[in-house]
């Protein structure tokens, strides 16, 4: 086995007998003798970790959007839904374009064939009357947000922000509006028990009729 140079510089003072007597079994490796007897030189340990100053943490930021409701200011309260006076007014304004229509088309077809109109002729008018509403309401009110009886009782179905009601919305108040007539207005006593005032079209349809009013100059 080959002893260390005397003019070597020394590396590392430890003596190992037990790795001498390996290095002397396997052939002259100088480069793996060094990295056996002196590991101090060629890895030396890290210095002790210096005290880092505490980091702030970080903000923390959401990664979705925040999509439910905005939070209502306290002491807010949601408007009022119109009251009966002015939803009856625009109810029978509605019905009266609707009726004047379908008695018109149905009179006329009668005088064009010379036949007096029959009581089951003038139930196929009321049918027809009812699908001239249907026309007359859901389209006015998903386009302008109200009908003609609305806009003369000075109603509307936007919401306070201005946004017109959905095809859906004004479909099931059309609905609701047409059981309610049928039932001869009963479900309207809702309004009595309603802090709001709302119908049950206003409630099924969630757009309540409010009023209108014009801002002031």
């Amino acid at each position: 086995m080959k002893r260390r140079d005397p003019d070597e510089p020394e590396l590392w003072s430890g003596e190992s007998p037990e790795i001498d007597a390996g290095l002397s079994e396997e052939p002259d490796d100088p480069l793996g003798r060094v990295l056996i007897r002196h590991p101090p030189a060629l890895f030396p340990e890290p210095e002790p970790a210096r005290g880092t100053p505490e980091e702030a943490p970080a903000e923390t930021v959401s990664l979705f959007d925040d999509a439910g409701p905005a939070a209502s200011v306290p002491g807010e309260e949601a408007p009022r839904a119109a009251p009966a006076a002015p939803r009856l007014t625009a109810f029978l304004a509605d019905a009266s374009l609707c009726g004047i229509v379908a008695a018109a088309s149905f009179l006329g077809a009668a005088a064009l064939v010379r036949r007096s109109p029959s009581v089951e002729g003038w139930l196929w008018c009321g049918l027809f009357a009812l699908l001239v509403s249907f026309f007359l309401v859901v389209p006015t009110l998903a386009l302008f947000g109200r009908t003609p009886g609305m806009a003369l009782a000075d109603l509307t179905a936007d919401d306070p922000s201005g946004e017109k009601p959905e095809f859906a919305a004004s479909l099931v108040r059309w609905g609701a509006t047409a059981l309610t007539a049928v039932l001869a207005g009963l479900p309207l006593a809702t309004m009595l028990f309603d802090r709001r005032r709302r119908t049950p079209a206003d409630l099924l349809s969630g757009r309540p009729l409010l009023s209108a009013r014009e801002p002031v100059a």
